[in-house]
């Protein structure tokens, strides 16, 4: 009875693991797909609208898209091994069934550690593709009679929008602005700018201003001058892009311990299990 009572339990939790591969797997599907659903979802959460001419998502969705789907028919394959096993039961399918589990742990618990040692270098391709999207999409606000007009593109329409509403400026800061001056083509306001108006610290700051009125030393924040940084946005768009991502890596980090957990717990029904079969064994011998 005591067994047959853990090999439920087993197929209950296997079931679960199998459909949670499912889910993966299909979430990974859809991102490959329709990379599209995902970019709609992370204008939601992080408020930028065009995001994709911020950061190149299309890559990073397909690599993520493909990594999901292989990691949820893993799961699925494992799980239904575990199904199997409940079945039909034998010590060489719970050995070979533990054995996988042990391996899928012990690589889930090696790429959580990857990736928290691996931050600086993520942060650093943030910042590399950020500035290539900066140097191919920006171009600043224009400015008329005190009014601010912002652009009707996507590209530059997303980066104005980043840098008045996160107080950042560039991808890496505001040296970007120097080392490119192709945004200064078609900026009437003062051609002897160095900085764009969006780096501009605002009076109220995190807004989309309408008003020259709205931002704190306009004329002294564009100029590169010693005045100006008393004025100007030095956090880089990419540190504001890794704050946001920080913010809800939570939740990435308890669906990958919730998996975990599962799946020490299948190992321990596993093991138990072997057991079970062995002392049976022995009893029939006797």
């Amino acid at each position: 009875m005591g067994q047959f009572i853990y090999n439920t339990i087993m197929f209950i939790v296997n079931f679960v693991f199998f459909l949670v591969g499912a889910a993966v797997m299909s979430f990974g599907i859809v991102l490959l797909a329709n990379p599209g659903l995902m970019e709609s979802a992370l204008n939601s959460v992080t408020g930028y609208q065009d995001i994709n001419y911020i950061i190149d998502l299309n890559s990073a969705l397909s690599a993520s898209g493909i990594l999901l789907t292989v990691v949820g028919s893993v799961i699925m394959c494992i799980s239904l091994i575990g199904l199997f096993t409940c079945c039909c039961g034998g010590s060489c399918l719970y050995i070979i069934y533990a054995i996988f589990l042990g391996l899928i742990i012990a690589a889930e618990v090696a790429i959580i550690i990857v990736l928290s040692l691996n931050y600086t270098n993520m942060q650093s391709d943030v910042q590399k593709y950020m500035y290539t999207a900066l140097t191919q999409n920006f171009a600043p606000v224009q400015i008329s009679a005190g009014g601010i007009t912002y652009s009707t593109d996507s590209g530059p329409a997303a980066w104005e929008n980043m840098q008045f509403k996160y107080g950042c400026c560039g991808a890496n800061g505001p040296q970007d602005f120097k080392s490119f001056t192709t945004w200064k083509t078609g900026f009437t306001y003062n051609t002897a700018a160095v900085y764009p108006p969006s780096c501009c610290m605002q009076i109220v700051q995190y807004q989309l201003p309408n008003f020259t009125s709205q931002l704190a030393g306009l004329d002294d924040c564009i100029l590169s001058t010693p005045i100006t940084l008393n004025y100007l946005n030095t956090k880089g768009c990419s540190v504001a892009v890794m704050e946001v991502v920080s913010q809800y890596s939570y939740i990435t980090n308890i669906i990958i311990v919730s998996l975990i957990a599962l799946e020490v717990i299948i190992l321990q029904l596993t093991v138990h299990q072997y057991y079970v079969v062995q002392r049976e064994k022995v009893g029939g011998y006797a």
